[in-house]
């Protein structure tokens, strides 16, 4: 897919973004290039060797090769990553899916992406007037049972 439709493929309508994070890339395993992936999407077994991913800022398009787990970390292999070099260079870089082929939730459950713009509420308090990020979305609902307001 070339870089103006991946930008063009969230909704126009809801100001969605094109990507949705999905893990971290942390360190190397091994000797064969493979890496391992701290998973922050709730369907990590949407994640198999073919699918396409995209890494860094820039959205770099990776086709993942394996995966494993180990412990609680996703082991992946990247197609044309063939050492632990060539996997080093990707560490601490954020993976991301394209959002139109993320799954539909649960009428009442939301991802992080689709709370931008929204009030955040504890209980009767407001604690943040607007979401602006997807990364300010998930630190707080990281850090509280959050009530969304949908009316604001």
């Amino acid at each position: 897919m070339d870089k103006e439709k991946q930008l063009n493929a969230g909704s126009s309508t809801q100001n969605e973004p094109a990507y949705v994070l999905i893990g971290r890339l942390q360190k190397t395993h091994g000797v064969k290039g493979e890496i391992a992936m701290r998973v922050i999407t709730q369907f990590p077994e949407r994640i198999k060797p073919g699918k396409t991913v995209f890494l860094g800022d820039d959205h770099t398009e990776i086709i993942v090769d394996s995966v494993r787990w180990k412990s609680n970390l996703m082991l992946l292999h990247f197609i044309d990553i063939d050492s632990p070099e060539r996997a080093r260079e990707l560490t601490n870089q954020e993976v991301f899916s394209l959002v139109r082929r993320i799954p539909k939730l649960p009428e009442g459950q939301y991802y992080h992406h689709e709370l931008i713009g929204l009030q955040v509420w504890e209980g009767d308090q407001l604690l943040v007037s607007l979401l602006r990020s997807w990364r300010q979305a998930l630190m707080m609902s990281m850090s509280f049972s959050l009530k969304i307001n949908p009316n604001y």
